[in-house]
């Protein structure tokens, strides 16, 4: 029961920064600190074992050098890349090649959205559609959380914390 309600953390979390970055452009630092910290309490409460934790936190690293590799880009935003380093501690070393396409497949798909956003917004501009009127100029951003978060969600079930619950 205690193991079922912990592992439905990280999925409540990487939603809930998704939508914080929807709605604000902007992943709070508390929550990506909240998904981080989380992640230590599954560990003890899972027990896992010392060497799979060691990889989930060589994951996380690596996600952070990526994010920040990403950020310096200016790619991202640095909420995005403590948020994918925070979901990296989650994911764990075995799947992160997995997390990481998922997440850019995702992104890509998100990116896609938003090209399709703004051809209407210059649609809308140059016929003077009042339904896009209030849009129009306007920059859109990519709100790339969402991404990670469905990376994470469709690479979670196959994680080390899903097998551990079936033991």
């Amino acid at each position: 029961m205690m193991q079922s309600l912990v592992i439905s953390l990280f999925p409540l979390l990487v939603i809930a920064s998704g939508v914080f970055d929807f709605l604000t452009l902007r992943i709070p630092n508390w929550l990506n600190a909240l998904t981080a910290l989380t992640f230590v309490v599954a560990a003890f409460v899972f027990a896992m074992p010392l060497p799979v934790a060691g990889m989930h936190i060589v994951a996380g690293v690596l996600l952070l050098v990526l994010g920040f590799g990403l950020f310096a880009a200016n790619l991202v935003g640095g909420g995005d890349a403590k948020m994918l380093a925070a979901a990296g501690l989650w994911i764990g070393f075995d799947h992160l090649l997995a997390f990481v396409v998922f997440t850019a497949v995702c992104g890509g798909v998100l990116a896609l959205a938003v090209l399709g956003i703004r051809a209407a917004q210059r649609y809308a501009a140059l016929t003077g559609m009042d339904a896009f009127a209030s849009i129009a100029g306007k920059k859109v951003e990519l709100p790339y959380g969402m991404s990670i978060a469905a990376g994470a969600l469709l690479v979670l079930p196959e994680t080390w914390w899903f097998a551990a619950l079936q033991h």
